[in-house]
C-alpha cells in the first residue's frame, strides 16, 4: 500500500488548476494525483489533457446540474473510499486550497503522518494579505472515511485543529480573476436547494458592488503572507507550464 494520494473536484477552473497541479505535484507523483473533472469544456479540456500526458489521473464526470451539493459530497465520499484501498493516506482539497506545514514540506509531513486525519488551520489570502478565516478549517487529510457537510467544512468524526497545518484558500488572490469567475458560475446550472438556501451564494455574485464588499470584508483583519509560503506562492502563480516543478 502506498503512503498518500490526493485529489481535486471541480469543474473549469481554468486559474487555480493549474495552481493546484503545480504545487501538489512538489510532493506526489503525478500517478498519485486523481483530477475529478465535472462537465468539462473548453475552458478546461486543454489543462485536462496536459494534466493527462505528465501521468495525472482525471476522470470526466457529467451531471445535469453544475452545482448539486448532494451529489458533490457523495462524490468526494465515495472517491476517498476507493483510494483508501490502495493508500494509507487520501487528501481531498478544492483546488483554491494549499495546504502548507509549518517548518517542513508536505511531502516529508505526509512522510511522518500517523493520526487518523488531521484538520487544517485555516487561512483566507486576499491579494497580497492574509486573514485568518475559521470556516475555512477544515479535515482533509484522512486515514479513514469522512462523512462532509456542504462545502468541507465539517466532518464525521470531527477532529482537534492541527495548528503546524496552515491551509490557504486562494479564492480571492486576484480580483479580476475571481470577479470573472463569480460571473461565470453564476450563468451556470445550480440546483434547487442551492439557491433556495442561499448556498454558495458567493461563488454566482453578479453586482460587482456586492462583489467588492465580499472580496475585501476582511481587510480590517490583514496580515501579510508569511515569507516561506510567499516564496511558494511566486513559484506557482505565474505563466509556467503546468509541467513544471520545483528544482
Amino acid at each position: 500500500m502506498k503512503k498518500a494520494s490526493i485529489f481535486t473536484l471541480q469543474h473549469d477552473e481554468d486559474f487555480f488548476l493549474p495552481i493546484w497541479i503545480k504545487y501538489y505535484r512538489q510532493h506526489f507523483n503525478p500517478e498519485d494525483m486523481y483530477i475529478l473533472a465535472h462537465n468539462p469544456t473548453e475552458l478546461s479540456e486543454k489543462i485536462l489533457k496536459e494534466s493527462e500526458s505528465i501521468g495525472i489521473n482525471v476522470e470526466r464526470l457529467y451531471t445535469y446540474e453544475i452545482f448539486d451539493h448532494d451529489w458533490l459530497n457523495d462524490t468526494v465520499h465515495s472517491t476517498r473510499i476507493k483510494l483508501l484501498k490502495d493508500y494509507e493516506y487520501v487528501i481531498y482539497t478544492d483546488c483554491d486550497e494549499i495546504i502548507f506545514p509549518v517548518g517542513k514540506s508536505l511531502k516529508e509531513f505526509m512522510d511522518e503522518a500517523h493520526e487518523d486525519a488531521y484538520r487544517c488551520f485555516g487561512f483566507n489570502v486576499i491579494e497580497n494579505n492574509i486573514a485568518r478565516e475559521n470556516r475555512m478549517d477544515k479535515t482533509l487529510i484522512s486515514k479513514i472515511p469522512l462523512i462532509y457537510g456542504y462545502g468541507y467544512h465539517d466532518s464525521i468524526p470531527s477532529f482537534p485543529i492541527s495548528e503546524n497545518l496552515n491551509l490557504y484558500h486562494l479564492h480571492k488572490l486576484n480580483y479580476e480573476k475571481a470577479w470573472q469567475r463569480s460571473l461565470r458560475l453564476a450563468a451556470e446550472k445550480w440546483n434547487h436547494l442551492s439557491l433556495s438556501t442561499d448556498m454558495a451564494q458567493q461563488n454566482r455574485i453578479i453586482d460587482e458592488n456586492k462583489f467588492k464588499t465580499f472580496f475585501y470584508e476582511e481587510n480590517n483583519e490583514l496580515m501579510p503572507i508569511p515569507d516561506d509560503f510567499k516564496k511558494i506562492l511566486e513559484l506557482i502563480y505565474n505563466d509556467n507550464p503546468i509541467n513544471s516543478t520545483s528544482s
